[in-house]
């Protein structure tokens, strides 16, 4: 099913393989997609993505090839061969009412960090804060908005659903928990509100992205003593330049920097495959 025509970005893209599940079902049950599903749902909104019309055509050309290729490889590599829709997920998908009882009986005496995210939908910048993540504390957890949220902003919503997205990061090893944030309640502030989020999901760190705008505000959550900014490369890194249907205005800089951005690309799948065949 093709996503929802908004005038300026593609929303809610509904692969047509995936199952109809809640990302409550999946955390109730404990389970989720498995990886050909996943492998085969991505497939499907790169293809989209690289054909559908707009102006903005040919940058999605250039773009949805790199945003999907690291998903690709790595659904790949997992070594899980399964012809069923489901595989089981343990307890790396976490309700958040459950998340403190779970750090402290199974990680009491580990560093635990956790940061919000809100689309998280996969480009090398959000692979890049994972890994980063992974490197400054051994316990890394991710608490994703609810679709609500994400309907608030500028896109009104997501170009990947809530669901495949968890499924999406369920195999990237350096996540060690996904949970979902509760909404917030009418008449809390912002501020309030995820501080309180905070102390409840009984976390040691807070992780916070360099341009986040409340950065030192979101700093002061939990323990002080690590470095908890998350700074990469990938400034101009954007979901969004992704999933607008029509072309900005771009500099001839900004152009011959999308296309060299999809040699390296290209480079970089050609080493991978060569390394496979040897």
């Amino acid at each position: 099913m093709s996503p929802e025509n908004k005038p300026e970005y593609f929303n809610n893209f509904e692969p047509s393989n995936l199952p109809e599940i809640s990302w409550q079902e999946m955390f109730q049950e404990k389970k989720t997609f498995s990886p050909g599903l996943v492998l085969n749902a991505l497939r499907e909104a790169e293809l989209y993505l690289t054909t559908a019309p707009g102006s903005n055509l040919e940058r999605r050309k250039v773009l949805a090839p790199e945003w999907f290729g690291h998903w690709k490889d790595l659904l790949q590599r997992t070594g899980i061969d399964t012809k069923d829709d489901f595989i089981a997920a343990g307890d790396k998908f976490v309700e958040y009412m459950n998340l403190k009882n779970l750090l402290w009986n199974k990680y009491r005496g580990k560093k635990t960090g956790i940061t919000n995210v809100a689309g998280a939908e996969g480009h090398k910048g959000h692979v890049f804060a994972a890994k980063y993540m992974s490197d400054v504390v051994p316990v890394v957890i991710w608490a994703f908005e609810q679709e609500s949220y994400m309907a608030k902003k500028t896109r009104e919503g997501s170009f990947l659903k809530l669901p495949l997205r968890l499924g999406m990061w369920f195999f990237e090893s350096s996540l060690t928990h996904l949970t979902v944030l509760p909404e917030i309640l009418p008449g809390v502030t912002e501020n309030d509100h995820y501080n309180s989020l905070f102390v409840q999901s009984g976390a040691n760190y807070f992780f916070v992205h360099e341009e986040d705008p409340n950065i030192e505000q979101k700093l002061q959550r939990g323990e002080q003593d690590l470095d908890r900014t998350i700074r990469h490369p990938f400034a101009d890194q954007t979901t969004t330049s992704m999933v607008e249907r029509f072309m900005p205005d771009l500099s001839i800089s900004q152009i011959y920097a999308m296309y060299a951005r999809v040699i390296y690309a290209l480079f970089r799948r050609y080493l991978f495959h060569q390394h496979q065949i040897e």
